[in-house]
């Protein structure tokens, strides 16, 4: 429904409210891994280098440049007596989408509200809910589209930590499609420079501690819907 508002006498400035979804016009993900060793480790190599999430069953097809996903993985092998060599091996999955906001003709945002689904998950069994939490963010660099590689943290795309913004399970283990109030994030996007949003895992930076787990999960079909004011016409 669009309700027109008379301001002032002249048509020229006569603004209307409207709902407009958007899609995507442009995603990507950005796959950060590290891993090292520590120990008794002499003569033995590196191992862990590959996601358990792409290598398993029915994998996502990484050349997809549609291809989604958020979360995180860290697995370690504390090896075994009387010369243990540990092993490390943490994997970061920060998604990236791109919206035309611009294209809107938004003179100025009421509410902005991002979602999509979560179509293949893989989570610890009995891992709270909260260690699946992946924060959505502006993104503040900007980012290649399609699936990318990085490695260490400087690989994953800048985003200030200090926005209010909403918060997706990055696993599905809600079992619905999410929705973030992300208002405040597009408003700073129309004033200060659109990159797009970041969704980035619980565990943002890349975990070196001495634990197994894991919360990562597909997603697709993601649309910003805007209530916004524009003038009559667009």
């Amino acid at each position: 429904m669009t309700i027109m508002l008379a301001v002032g006498l002249s048509a020229c400035s006569r603004l209307e409210i409207a709902t407009v979804t958007l899609t995507p016009t442009e995603v990507g993900t950005r796959h950060v891994f590290d891993n090292g060793r520590y120990g008794v480790c002499y003569g033995l190599n590196r191992h862990g280098s590959g996601s358990s999430f792409l290598l398993s069953d029915d994998p996502p097809d990484t050349a997809d440049p549609s291809l989604m996903i958020v979360g995180y993985e860290n697995y370690f092998d504390q090896g075994a007596d009387p010369f243990p060599c540990h092993h490390w091996t943490s994997h970061a999955f920060q998604t990236m989408m791109l919206f035309d906001i611009e294209s809107t003709g938004a003179t100025h945002i009421m509410k902005a509200t991002l979602s999509f689904d979560v179509v293949r998950g893989l989570y610890q069994d009995g891992l709270l809910d909260t260690r699946c939490r992946a924060p959505v963010a502006r993104a503040l660099s900007d980012w290649p589209p399609g699936y990318s590689m990085a490695y260490r943290r400087a690989g994953m795309v800048d985003f200030p930590r200090s926005e209010p913004a909403g918060i997706f399970s990055s696993a599905g283990i809600s079992g619905f499609s999410p929705n973030a109030d992300v208002t405040q994030l597009v408003r700073r996007m129309v004033r200060d420079g659109n990159r797009g949003f970041v969704l980035n895992p619980k565990d943002d930076e890349i975990l070196h501690d001495d634990r197994n787990v894991w919360c990562v999960g597909t997603i697709e079909n993601p649309r910003l819907v805007l209530e916004i004011v524009r003038p009559i016409g667009l």
